[in-house]
């Protein structure tokens, strides 16, 4: 076990150190063999802790900083390509997000895991970041996400066509576009998706990020979480009736009952559902296509 760093989020480091979250005593994370690169892992782990430290420290629990440890298996790129690490990675998302109200410490530890049990998680938290996307500060083009490091995985049959397909279409409408993919910079991603129109991506890497700043999203796919009119029946928080919800890769995985968990300076901690996601499945009926189109120029224009 080694000891990297301790980030003092909205709080500073004392000349004691009792910030450094101790494993022992202390909320633990612990990324596996099998998920300490990706931005869903990221992104849902630490803005399940966040949501906690808010919740606690909101109801007058606690009145000083939530502390957390996190243990990766190791600091390395993803790809050899890659502008940086994992842990710059982490440490780049939880500086920008919007820290809870007393503060949130957290320490992070580095220890190699031998057997590769993977711990269940989902976007079941969508932390916002302290900048947040606004139309009328974009620029005139949108973002594709690249499908370069999903093209041999089961669970996204048919990228490379789809993708194709819909930069094809993106042409033919005549709108500048951008990439982004893994080997991207977060710096780049993150300002990038921040002054995007609108971004199309698969239910992995930047998708996790734009719903954060709250950016417009269309989810492709050949699977149900970017379905097009993919929608089932759920009690909303406050209604007294079934609603028709799409479903997304927000708030679906593993046994769930389709709530995410929000947070935002004007209604404090809530679950209602994430609505700036659509869903143009493998763009190839009319249907794609029309959302397609229809919503990129009504961002574009």
């Amino acid at each position: 076990m080694r000891y990297i760093d301790t980030l003092c989020i909205n709080c500073e480091m004392s000349n004691s150190g009792w910030e450094i979250a101790q494993l022992n005593s202390s909320h633990v994370i612990r990324f596996d063999n099998n998920n300490y690169h990706a931005y869903c892992p990221f992104v849902s782990m630490f803005g399940d802790v966040f949501f906690t430290a808010q919740q606690l420290q909101s109801e007058g629990i606690l009145d000083r900083p939530y502390k957390v440890a996190v243990v990766i298996p190791k600091i390395e790129k993803f790809k050899k390509e890659d502008a940086e690490d994992n842990f710059t990675r982490m440490k780049f998302i939880l500086n920008n997000f919007i820290p809870p109200k007393y503060g949130i410490a957290i320490t992070f530890y580095e220890h190699w895991q031998e057997k590769k049990v993977q711990k269940p998680f989902g976007p079941f938290v969508m932390w916002p970041y302290k900048d947040q996307w606004k139309k009328e500060n974009s620029d005139n083009y949108i973002t594709i996400q690249r499908v370069e490091e999903i093209e041999d995985n089961i669970n996204y049959p048919n990228a490379k066509e789809i993708f194709n397909r819909i930069v094809d279409e993106c042409d033919k409408l005549a709108v500048k576009y951008k990439f982004v993919d893994y080997t991207t910079s977060m710096n780049e991603l993150y300002n990038t998706l921040l002054k995007s129109k609108l971004l199309i991506s698969y239910t992995g890497c930047s998708y996790y990020i734009a719903g954060g700043l709250n950016l417009p999203t269309l989810g492709f796919g050949d699977h149900r979480y970017s379905m097009t009119d993919n929608y089932v029946n759920r009690k909303h928080q406050g209604s007294k009736k079934l609603v028709p919800t799409l479903t997304t890769a927000w708030g679906e995985w593993c046994i769930h009952h389709g709530k995410i968990l929000h947070y935002d300076e004007i209604n404090g901690l809530h679950n209602r559902p994430q609505n700036n996601t659509i869903n143009i499945g493998k763009v190839e009926t009319e249907r794609d296509y029309t959302l397609l189109r229809s919503n990129i120029l009504n961002e574009i224009y």
